[in-house]
Order: structure tokens, then C-alpha cells, then sequence
């Protein structure tokens, strides 16, 4: 990049919103708990196919013998296997709801939310005093389709709708971050 367009590249972005239940939803199942439908899915692939041997193998629950008490208990595990991954491919929704019963509880109903991207990452919820985070305190930047999640922690974030930019492009975003925090925090696509 030459020195002129750096000069001349946007380094101020401010973006308003009012979040949402599907909002968090989105959040939480593409940026934060990605891993848990990962798990998910595989626990119930897993306990499918201990129910199906435990019904169809040679010494299976439908052939009669001494361990039938045993062959039930896995059988037990096994639907138990199944019912925690298909939980667990759920969270998302669950961890959705809770986030925004907990800002309607704080606030009395969603609060509008704007952040100003410069020097720091300001946030601003409602009529509250804003707060800050340096780019350095940001761990994880995700972009999905539709929206970026600057991750604090594993599971908290930042989260910018791409639709709600009122200064800024989200392509010039994406740029001026990676350069940002280039050194400071890996980036993924959610």
C-alpha cells in the first residue's frame, strides 16, 4: 500500500444498533460457541451408533442373555450421549435468550448501543457513561456474513452488525482492523 492511501485510509468507524434476541443467537452460534455444535455433533453421531449396536449387533439388546441389565444401562448412556449433543448444539439459542433477558433486565428494554472505532473501542449503552477496551485487549476478530465480533474472551465479545455502520464501511473495517491488530489477536472467519 502506497503512502498516500494510508494517509488517506479511514481510521474512524462508528456503528448504532438496538440488539436483538436473533441477534445474540447469531452471535453466540457462529463466533462464541462455535466448538459446542462441533461437540454436539459429534456426541450424537457417537451415541447413534452405540444405540444401533446395542439393538443390532449379535449380542445385542434383542438377543435375550445374562447381561441384559448391562446392555440397558448402555443403552441408557448411550440415548443420554445423544440427548447432551443435541443440547449442546442448542446452547446457541439458549445463551441468545439469556443475553438479552439480562440487557432488558439491566436496562428496562435493549438498549441502543454505539461503539466509535479510533483510537480505542468506545461503547456506549443507553444513557450509561461509555467504556473502552484497547485494540490490545481483543483476543479474536471474527467476521461472519452478517456481522464482526471483536472477542474479548472466548465467550464475550464486541459485537458490530455489518448493516449498522453509520460511519465507515464494514470492507474498511475489516482492513483497518487486521492492521490494527495484526500482531495482537488472530481473525477467523465464523
Amino acid at each position: 500500500m502506497s503512502e498516500d492511501n494510508r494517509q488517506q485510509q479511514k481510521n474512524t468507524f462508528e456503528v448504532e444498533y438496538t440488539p436483538t434476541k436473533a441477534l445474540y443467537e447469531h452471535f453466540y452460534k457462529r463466533c462464541a460457541m462455535k466448538i459446542n455444535k462441533i461437540v454436539g455433533i459429534v456426541l450424537i453421531v457417537v451415541g447413534i451408533a452405540m444405540l444401533a449396536v446395542a439393538f443390532l449387533s449379535d449380542s445385542g439388546l434383542l438377543h435375550q442373555g445374562p447381561d441384559t441389565k448391562q446392555k440397558l444401562l448402555y443403552i441408557i448412556l448411550a440415548a443420554a450421549e445423544v440427548c447432551v449433543g443435541v443440547f449442546l448444539t442448542k446452547t446457541y439459542k439458549i445463551m441468545g435468550g439469556v443475553a438479552m433477558n439480562n440487557m432488558v433486565k439491566e436496562f428496562g428494554e435493549a438498549p441502543a448501543t454505539d461503539i466509535l472505532i479510533k483510537d480505542r473501542i468506545y461503547i456506549r449503552r443507553g444513557e450509561r457513561k461509555p467504556y473502552a477496551y484497547d485494540y490490545g485487549d481483543i483476543m479474536l476478530f471474527v467476521e461472519t456474513d452478517r456481522i464482526f465480533a471483536l472477542m474479548i474472551t472466548k465467550q464475550m465479545g464486541v459485537i458490530l452488525p455489518k448493516d449498522s455502520f453509520t460511519d465507515g464501511e464494514p470492507s474498511e473495517f475489516a482492513e483497518f482492523f487486521k492492521q490494527k491488530c495484526v500482531r495482537t489477536c488472530g481473525f477467523r472467519r465464523g
